[in-house]
């Protein structure tokens, strides 16, 4: 180094020109006479030349061992194990179905085939998970749409006697025991009109098998009593406006009609 701080070129530079001897990549070979350099310059500028066009690092090969796809991996920014992936949103798996567990294993197996952080994020979150939650959520409206039209057409055929209907379906699938009704009507037997209409007339043939063994009609149980209360309120509303004298009959309290309209409302609207 010289007195003014500046670093001193080798001996040997002293053959090139002025503008060359403060390249710091020359300077790196040192020696006083240009005859013992240049055989280790001419060395490196042909091994350097050999690198010209080739990749500087190998690519991954069928015939690789566990030891070279994991230096790889490493190299590539894959994760020391599959817990490090980061998990999606709770509310995002939810919306596309797709409990934790699921993908953590999924995740073991994104590390095993060597997916970086990225790619994971890429193929989980971004597609799959979104694409699941949009296509659930398509699927939701259109179940929920059909079972409206579908409860609505139900409602429409039976007018007023739906209650009546309705609570005479329940009978029916109390027969099942358990909690069969409940369930049932939770996943909207009301909407689906061909069950619906299928279980009526099941309630309504054994309501009949019931009365011609002498019975009373509502072997199904106490909806099935409050089915036909209502069913028969309805008839009789009809039966009054169609004859108005029979409402003289019906508002008289020392009437049987009387009695009969009062407990057929007690059968139908008391729990």
């Amino acid at each position: 180094m010289s007195d003014n701080g500046a670093v001193t070129p080798p001996a040997w530079m002293g053959i090139l020109p002025e503008d060359m001897r403060s390249d710091q990549t020359l300077q790196s070979f040192k020696g006083d006479k240009a005859e013992d350099v240049l055989p280790v310059l001419a060395k490196s500028y042909v091994e350097s030349r050999k690198m010209i066009g080739k990749k500087a690092y190998d690519l991954p090969q069928d015939d690789w061992k566990p030891e070279q796809y994991a230096t790889w991996n490493k190299a590539i920014g894959v994760p020391d194990s599959a817990d490090k992936y980061e998990l999606p949103a709770d509310e995002l798996m939810t919306q596309a179905g797709m409990p934790k567990d699921a993908i953590i294993a999924a995740n073991k197996k994104f590390h095993e085939l060597g997916l970086t952080p990225r790619q994971v994020k890429g193929l989980v979150n971004d597609w799959y998970l979104k694409d699941a939650a949009a296509g659930n959520e398509v699927l939701s409206k259109q179940k929920s749409d059909a079972a409206k039209a579908a409860a609505s057409a139900i409602h429409q055929e039976y007018g007023d006697k739906f209650e009546a209907k309705k609570g005479l379906v329940k009978s029916v699938l109390a027969l099942g025991g358990g909690d069969l009704a409940e369930r049932l009507e939770a996943a909207g037997f009301g909407n689906d009109p061909a069950l619906f209409k299928a279980l009526v007339a099941i309630g309504e043939k054994t309501m009949e098998d019931s009365s011609r063994r002498g019975g009373s009609g509502t072997a199904l149980g106490p909806e099935s009593m409050r089915a036909e209360a209502l069913q028969k309120i309805q008839e009789i509303k009809a039966a009054r406006i169609a004859d108005p004298r029979l409402s003289e009959k019906f508002d008289d309290p020392r009437s049987a009609e009387f009695r009969q309209w009062k407990e057929l409302h007690q059968k139908a609207y008391t729990s």
